[in-house]
């Protein structure tokens, strides 16, 4: 219960999965990278994030 000492911690995992899901849907739409495109991908993906 470590979100009761910390209010801005969410109580659940359900966000983390739905991004997740999010970015494997994103992966099988191009399943003909290669490894190291597709390492770029989640590298983008997750920056883009990070900025809206």
């Amino acid at each position: 219960f470590l979100y009761l000492d910390h209010p801005g911690l969410e109580k659940d995992t359900n966000g983390l999965e739905a991004e997740f899901t999010h970015l494997k849907q994103k992966l099988s739409v191009h399943k003909g990278l290669e490894h190291h495109r597709k390492i770029n991908l989640i590298k983008w993906y997750f920056y883009l994030k990070s900025q809206s």
